[in-house]
């Protein structure tokens, strides 16, 4: 666990606009929070210093906590970047398969999974732009000018591309967000009566009071609500990106090749919008918080970077030729469920498939 240095090469002052709206909006709610509800009212006018003390540092340490979130998330960490994959090995290497395990030679493609996302004639899907096979749940972000794993969103609250990796900043950022509407609004409710009703008019309701409690109220509305859908993600194994695709466009399909190791080739499927619901999703609840959140329960809550986030080898440091998806992507590697290899299987054994294929690499899995 540890800070990571910033990735500057890949901040533009451009993506400063949301962030700063967002955190001059709490500081200024913090200094109304701190100075006129807090001292003014609480301390000076009802002579409760504890609480107003507490309130204040409360207040103040989720602020700190929500720049440092901000700071892995948009920028020592990122959404992470997909490492450069190679064609697959569908059609015969140019060199003898013989002189594989020669440390000499140069791996020019990998070993084609399973199972992987194709077009209709089986071929995996291509980034022109990052030269490298797109694999699964990746997609092309303009503005990192890389493909990104795990593709969810881009945040303008955060001013940063969410992906596998800053993922769990995200999901914290939203839950001190709400935590820190609810210490402003709160205390605010449950004085504003006693304000009011007070015959003290040295010391009235200040304006600023009322400003403070809508910003409160809207923040808590919109972050819970924010909270919700992404906890539904988490347990579903869906990312924003796949919600909005099946959700905005009905006809929308994923076609995949699949290696049957009963028949011994391969076959191209296509997956229709209604069976996209459990692509990745897996049987246990606790895999998929896992599979976002990460397996230690306490980083869940801390703005501290794991140790499954480490950058993966390049391939000219690797000395098997013959190399496995698994090792090139590391933790970036994703398979699918269960349920949906079941479906798989099913369709080929309904003659639902929509051609076949024989590829070189499959004789190595």
């Amino acid at each position: 666990m540890r800070f990571s240095l910033p990735q500057w090469r890949y901040f533009s002052w451009f993506r400063c606009i949301g962030p700063s709206l967002v955190f001059g909006l709490a500081v200024y709610c913090t200094w109304g929070f701190a100075h006129e509800l807090c001292y003014n009212q609480i301390d000076k006018r009802f002579h409760q210093r504890a609480a107003a003390i507490g309130l204040m540092f409360a207040v103040s340490f989720l602020d700190v906590l929500l720049v440092i979130i901000w700071y892995q998330a948009a920028i020592a960490v990122g959404p992470g970047r997909l490492p450069k994959v190679p064609p697959y090995m569908i059609l015969p290497e140019d060199f003898s398969i013989d002189r594989i395990g020669d440390p000499a030679e140069t791996a020019h493609s990998l070993v084609p999974p399973v199972c992987y996302q194709s077009c209709p004639r089986g071929n995996p899907i291509w980034c022109s732009a990052c030269d490298s096979v797109k694999t699964e749940r990746a997609h092309h972000s303009s503005d990192m000018e890389y493909c990104v794993p795990r593709f969810d969103h881009k945040c303008a609250w955060l001013g940063a591309v969410i992906g596998r990796d800053n993922y769990r900043f995200f999901i914290q950022f939203v839950m001190y967000m709400a935590i820190l509407s609810l210490f402003v609004f709160v205390p605010i409710c449950a004085f504003i009566r006693r304000i009011i009703h007070d015959g003290d008019t040295q010391h009235s309701l200040n304006p600023n009071l009322i400003v403070i409690l809508i910003i409160a109220v809207f923040a808590w509305l919109m972050t819970t609500s924010m909270l919700v859908t992404h906890a539904v993600c988490i347990v579903t194994n869906t990312t924003s990106v796949e919600v909005m695709a099946r959700r905005d466009d009905s006809s929308f399909n994923r076609t995949v090749c699949y290696y049957s190791f009963k028949a011994g080739m391969r076959y191209v499927v296509q997956l229709k919008n209604n069976e996209l619901h459990s692509l990745w999703r897996k049987k246990d609840l606790w895999l998929n918080m896992v599979d976002f959140l990460g397996s230690n329960m306490l980083l869940w809550f801390l703005p501290l970077r794991s140790n499954d986030n480490e950058p993966n080898q390049d391939l000219e440091e690797m000395d098997n030729k013959v190399l496995p998806l698994q090792r090139v992507l590391g933790h970036y590697y994703e398979p699918f469920s269960d349920q949906t290899i079941d479906l798989i299987e099913k369709k080929i054994a309904n003659n639902d498939y929509l051609t076949t294929l024989h590829a070189y690499g499959d004789r190595y899995i």
